[in-house]
């Protein structure tokens, strides 16, 4: 027995690539919101948008039907924060010595070229220039120049005037302003004055960065 194979007619060709047709057309129809969806944002009614505390950037997507079974999608990225330029801040301690010896004492003009009338305010009244002072000569400014003091340990005051040898005699107290020459004075004041070494030093600070240049103090 001969057994036949059945073809199928013109009608139920036609019929299997219509239906073929359309299942392609409708997965095509989803392709683009299942591939390409993204992820949208709490609140944003479209596609993309950043987020609520500014850190990720801008999304927009397009889809175009071009009217003849094919699409033209569109995505654009947008930088949701501007360039910020970041500098490296470099820090520093920094100990700054105080010269507080004997040899401190000595006029700050003696030797170099400094101003040999400069005078430098002491910004305290001294104690006994014998005993610990860290200056033995400090004068008092005049109407036209600088005039030397004197200590009194007995009464530990100081003085305009001293007469005597051996047996001092003292007069015209004195609490005005100290001025000294000696090389103590100078390294104080260098250190300590508008502008000085401390001044530029903390100068290198700043709001953001109080603490770049931090400063401790020694002395022998």
């Amino acid at each position: 027995m001969k057994r036949k194979s059945r073809i199928p007619s013109g009608f139920a060709i036609r019929k299997r690539l219509l239906s073929l047709l359309m299942v392609m057309v409708m997965t095509l129809g989803y392709m683009p919101t299942m591939a390409w969806a993204a992820p949208e944002n709490p609140g944003d009614s479209g596609g993309g948008g950043t987020r609520s505390d500014g850190s990720a950037p801008a999304t927009e997507k397009k889809l175009i039907d071009n009217g003849d079974g094919t699409y033209t999608l569109a995505l654009s990225v947008t930088g949701s924060k501007p360039s910020e330029t970041q500098q490296d801040v470099h820090k520093a301690n920094v100990i700054l010595v105080i010269d507080t010896s004997s040899s401190m004492n000595y006029d700050a003009a003696a030797g170099t070229q400094q101003d040999p009338h400069k005078y430098y305010e002491v910004p305290y009244i001294p104690g006994n220039p014998d005993t610990g002072g860290v200056n033995a000569t400090y004068y008092r400014q005049t109407n036209t120049d600088y005039a030397e003091l004197f200590y009194n340990p007995n009464d530990e005051t100081w003085y305009q005037n001293r007469t005597g040898q051996w047996n001092y005699n003292y007069s015209n107290p004195f609490s005005g302003t100290f001025y000294a020459r000696s090389r103590f004075w100078a390294e104080y004041h260098a250190l300590t004055d508008q502008g000085g070494i401390v001044d530029s030093l903390l100068a290198q600070n700043t709001a953001e960065n109080p603490d770049i240049i931090e400063i401790g103090i020694a002395s022998f």
